[in-house]
């Protein structure tokens, strides 16, 4: 069953924050930003850019940003639950040896 979550593009399909008309899930957007670096920065037409045309847009990538932000335990704790063996997951959400 899929539910709305409050925030635009992002569902909620068998417990995974997916953005709406996609297969990628927030925690997948999260995974895929390196926010461990310190001078890190942004890209979001480099991130767009990974997919075919149109699959994801910078209004979804936003959308999905923002849900984290603001459900960042919730989403960091769903991340946690799908580690690999042998992997933990740090604080900002990437997977590292234990």
């Amino acid at each position: 069953m899929t539910n709305k979550t409050g925030y635009m593009y992002i569902i909620e399909d068998r417990d995974e924050l997916f953005i709406e008309g996609t297969r990628v899930t927030v925690g997948h957007i999260i995974r895929s930003l390196d926010f461990g670096k310190k001078s890190s920065t942004l890209d979001i037409e480099a991130i767009v850019s990974m997919y075919s045309p149109g699959y994801l847009t910078p209004a979804k990538l936003y959308s999905a940003l923002a849900y984290f932000y603001d459900n960042k335990e919730k989403v960091i704790s769903s991340l946690r639950e799908g580690v690999p063996e042998g992997f933990v997951l740090d604080k900002k959400g990437s997977y590292v040896l234990r």
